[in-house]
């Protein structure tokens, strides 16, 4: 893609690690919310970290109160173990059956909003 960009001048847009693509994330969280506004609890998986990061900015924007907890799988918690290591980590393999989830690392920007706006993160198996 990269390549692609400066070869035709095409506009890269990073699948997570993008305010943009964050912004476009957060509609979730305000359909969720303009749908069903007794909302208390969302969960989000967590791959790269765009989408709970748009969702959560989002949610705790309109909802302060609103409980958002992450659901990452047990092979690929990079996200919490960045949060564990107060740092961005890169997990040596990111074992997990769902492709989208196995990320060996969430992006840096990902990263400020799920310590900000992200109130647990559980590990699914």
């Amino acid at each position: 893609a990269k390549e692609l960009e400066e070869k035709e001048s095409y506009v890269f847009v990073h699948p997570f690690n993008d305010e943009d693509v964050l912004d476009g994330q957060g509609t979730i969280a305000l359909e969720i919310l303009n749908e069903l506004p007794e909302t208390d609890i969302i969960l989000v998986p967590i791959g790269g970290g765009g989408l709970i990061s748009g969702i959560a900015c989002a949610a705790k924007l309109i909802k302060p109160d609103i409980k958002v907890i992450g659901v990452e799988p047990e092979g690929a918690a990079s996200a919490r173990e960045a949060i564990k290591e107060n740092k961005v980590v890169e997990l040596k393999e990111a074992n997990n059956i769902d492709d989208g989830t196995a990320v060996k690392r969430i992006g840096d920007l990902n990263f400020e909003y799920i310590k900000k706006y992200v109130d647990e993160i559980i590990n699914s198996i």
